[in-house]
């Protein structure tokens, strides 16, 4: 279980995560500008959701995709 696990991750190319993430944060300015909740509180969490979401998103899409093209 180890070794699978290992093995997938090593599929996941950590630098193109971070590569999107200015993409979906300008996304993210831009609804939080229309919503005008600019309290800080509010804006760490979003953020903080938004990295995590849009990481876990394509490193699992990267995965999968390793794994049907083998």
């Amino acid at each position: 279980m180890i070794q699978q696990l290992r093995t997938y991750a090593s599929f996941v190319r950590f630098s193109h995560s971070v590569f999107a993430l200015p993409f979906a944060l300008t996304g993210a300015l831009l609804a939080l500008h229309r919503t005008g909740d600019w309290s800080l509180a509010s804006m760490a969490w979003r953020i903080a959701w938004i990295v995590v979401a849009m990481v876990a998103a394509r490193s699992a899409a990267m995965g999968f995709n390793r794994v049907a093209d083998a």
